[in-house]
């Protein structure tokens, strides 16, 4: 046994090896190929959109051929396509009846829902792409129209949720249902971007709340006084830096930078209750965070439903299209990638030997 694992062990070592070597060549050839060219200007990516529709009729043809004979799955298709003929119909009676008024022959389309997700980091990053997405969504939609963001962020950054939110208004704006469906967690700045909707959903042991404001900054000034390092700082105007990571921070600083916080946390409470009118703001504005189902009983969120059965639900009378903007990835981002999945698929092997030795010892 003892031999096995010492020959394992070299295998794996000389593997790992290898790919190191592989990625350094890799990285060899990239720079002498880019050597003496100008580096053309970074892609800002594209826009991509993918009808889920398509991917519930796979799963129910995959699920019929299982359950149903052939008789059975032909007379299915033939009633899909009378409800589907019926439908048109249907919407050329409308536009008919329209016309009769006096007003203009417009066929009415199947509804559209936009279909976009929002991971949240501390510095709202992905608002980046949001603001590309909103903007498709607002120049395509058109009347009946609907974007669901499926939003995922315990918080952060003020300025960075702030202008999430900012472009949230601007769908609503112009006059595109907005609902934000919220699998896990809408906390904080997360809820600050979720209060902006039409409807909000919840799972029902999402988190949700946290309308409170908070930062933390070290301070390092008595280790500095102990070691005899002296931290100047030289401001124009009294209020420029109130408190120091590094400085001795008085009770003017520290009074300072709670007025500033309790004066963003006023801009938070109005803001949740010009969308939400029918909360308690003073109760619910204390820092705390609910579960799904109490938050819907305090009128933090409008119903208990996750985002997989919104959709669901609707897949037969709209049309449901999931944007994403893609960010091509740079040789080095890939290079990276590549040893990063390297290194993790020998550590997975190695782990897994191990545990087969543990159980067989």
């Amino acid at each position: 046994m003892l031999e096995w694992l010492v020959n394992w062990s070299l295998f794996s070592a000389k593997a790992l090896t290898v790919g190191l070597m592989v990625l350094i060549v890799l990285g060899f050839f990239a720079a002498i190929l880019s050597r003496g060219r100008t580096a053309p200007p970074p892609s800002e990516g594209y826009l991509t959109a993918t009808l889920l529709n398509d991917s519930y009729e796979e799963q129910d043809d995959i699920i019929s051929e299982a359950l149903l004979d052939e008789a059975q799955i032909k007379l299915r298709n033939s009633q899909d396509k009378k409800r589907r003929k019926s439908e048109q119909k249907q919407r050329l009676k409308a536009a008919k009846a329209q016309a009769k008024k006096g007003g203009e022959t417009i066929i009415p389309k199947e509804r559209t829902i936009f279909v976009a997700d929002f991971e949240g980091d501390v510095e709202a990053s992905d608002v980046a792409t949001l603001r590309r997405i909103v903007t498709a969504v607002i120049r395509n939609a058109q009347s009946g129209d609907e974007f669901l963001l499926r939003l995922e962020s315990p918080g952060g950054s003020v300025t960075g949720y702030g202008l999430a939110a900012a472009q949230l208004e601007r769908v609503k704006k112009a006059g595109v249902q907005l609902t934000v469906c919220v699998d896990q967690v809408a906390a904080s700045g997360g809820y600050m971007m979720a209060v902006v909707a039409n409807r909000i959903l919840c799972a029902p042991f999402a988190v949700i709340g946290s309308i409170g404001v908070v930062t933390e900054i070290p301070n390092l000034h008595r280790l500095l006084k102990k070691h005899d390092v002296d931290y100047d700082v030289f401001t124009a105007g009294v209020n420029k830096r109130p408190v120091s990571m590094l400085g001795e921070n008085t009770p003017e600083g520290i009074q300072k930078l709670k007025d500033d916080l309790a004066e963003i946390h006023v801009a938070f409470k109005d803001h949740v209750v010009e969308h939400r009118r029918n909360i308690d703001i003073d109760q619910l504005a204390e820092g705390d965070i609910w579960l799904g189902e109490k938050a819907c009983e305090l009128g933090l969120v409008d119903e208990i439903r996750t985002s997989d059965d919104y959709l669901m639900r609707h897949a037969d009378s709209a049309k449901l299209i999931e944007l994403k903007y893609v960010h091509p990835k740079t040789l080095g981002e890939k290079l990276g990638l590549a040893g990063a999945s390297m290194v993790k698929t020998l550590s997975q092997k190695v782990s897994t030997q191990m545990a087969k030795i543990n159980v067989l010892s």
